[in-house]
């Protein structure tokens, strides 16, 4: 018996002996991401080394937590429109580049336009021409901002309105003529228009004195059966803002005027995660304004690897996050966070449900510690299986 319990004893050591040497082989094959315990070992030190003492924290994922969360954000869009930009309708001022046309009305009897049907005529525009009325052809209104009168001269037009422009040619007529009236309009709009971009295009919207709205651009450009996966980013004066479609519409005081020299994106399905590690797919998931959870994430990318992944360790990383994640302090700030859901039973599968998760949000599915010791004994397996049939081809040769 005392041979039998030293043999069965050695083989105990010698096998204790191989496990540990295979789970520290474990440590140097290559992985896909790190696994639960190397996050949540990683996460402490980086707290206790952080020189500003917040660093990187992890927080497990709870129904309080979840409601926190929704509380505190406005949606996906974060920036929205300032108080600044609800303004009224835009003052429609003449600019250079645009195309002016003028016509003047002398009332009878004419004094300086009696012969000036000829030159109407060859005009050939459709107010009509005859004694006592001039049509001038268009203009451009040209760099230094002025336009030519015939026996008014040059009149400044560019920053003024086209009501100002005729007030100027009338009070310079007046001298010369018969109770001269003038009709300025701009035939080409340049110089006030929104550019629109969608799409892969580009568009010069020009404004006009109705006054045209943020809604008025969606028309033009994007599919309007995905206005819940549209988002539109206004920049103004080198300031970006964003809204979505659904607030714009449901909200008509985000509905704002648009002003000249604004850029409109209209963007379908703006926003993006990235989804890593043990799942049946890495990709990055597009999603829209009606936002996407982690559920929802997993499955576009057909669920987590069941060979691989640990059901302890899904995990949301954010680069603005929240600092004070107690139950009396919830302040927005500008470190970084991860969140941690386990979805080994059914109340972690119903927060997964529940998290709703951010643009450029990364989702990580950690890989089990058991998954990198399968790949050493596959290779110690590969490894011995040769050896093992030469031995046995040498022991049926004897």
């Amino acid at each position: 018996m005392k041979i039998i319990f030293k043999h069965l004893s050695s083989r105990w050591s010698a096998l204790s002996i191989a496990v540990s040497m295979l789970t520290a082989c474990a440590g140097w094959l290559p992985s896909s991401g790190p696994s639960y315990r190397q996050i949540n070992s990683e996460s402490h030190v980086i707290k206790q080394n952080s020189n500003d003492g917040v660093g990187i924290v992890v927080v497990d994922v709870t129904e309080d937590l979840v409601q926190k969360l929704s509380f505190s954000s406005s949606g996906l869009i974060q920036d929205g429109i300032p108080a600044a930009w609800r303004l009224g309708k835009p003052n429609l001022v003449v600019g250079q580049g645009d195309s002016v046309q003028v016509s003047i009305f002398e009332a009878p009897p004419a004094v300086l336009l009696s012969g000036s049907s000829a030159l109407s005529n060859a005009a050939d525009l459709s107010i009509g021409s005859g004694a006592g009325v001039m049509n001038l052809p268009e203009q451009m209104v040209s760099q230094s901002g002025v336009i030519v009168v015939p026996f008014a001269g040059l009149i400044p037009a560019a920053g003024k309105t086209t009501a100002q422009v005729e007030q100027i040619i009338r009070m310079r007529l007046s001298k010369i003529a018969n109770q001269p009236q003038v009709v300025a309009r701009v035939t080409q709009n340049v110089s006030n228009t929104v550019v629109v971009l969608s799409d892969g295009r580009s568009i010069r919207m020009p404004l006009t004195a109705k006054g045209e709205r943020l809604l008025d651009v969606l028309p033009l450009s994007g599919d309007a059966k995905r206005v819940r996966g549209t988002s539109i980013r206004l920049t103004r004066l080198g300031v970006t803002r964003y809204i979505s479609a659904n607030a714009l519409s449901e909200n008509p005081d985000n509905n704002i005027y648009l002003q000249k020299g604004d850029v409109v994106s209209v963007l379908q399905d703006p926003y993006r995660i990235t989804v890593l590690g043990a799942t049946n797919a890495n990709a990055a998931v597009d999603f829209g304004d009606d936002g996407l959870t982690v559920a929802e994430a997993i499955g576009r990318v057909a669920g987590l690897n069941d060979f691989r992944a640990d059901p302890r360790g899904i995990y949301v990383f954010r680069k603005q996050a929240l600092t004070h994640l107690g139950e009396d302090n919830f302040d927005e700030a500008r470190s970084p966070a991860v969140f941690r859901i386990d979805v080994r039973d059914a109340r972690g599968m119903m927060l997964a449900q529940s998290f709703k998760l951010q643009d450029k949000d990364m989702l990580y599915v950690s890989n089990a510690s058991s998954a990198q010791l399968q790949k050493v004994l596959n290779m110690f397996n590969s490894t011995l299986a040769p050896a093992t049939n030469v031995i046995n081809a040498a022991n049926a040769v004897k």
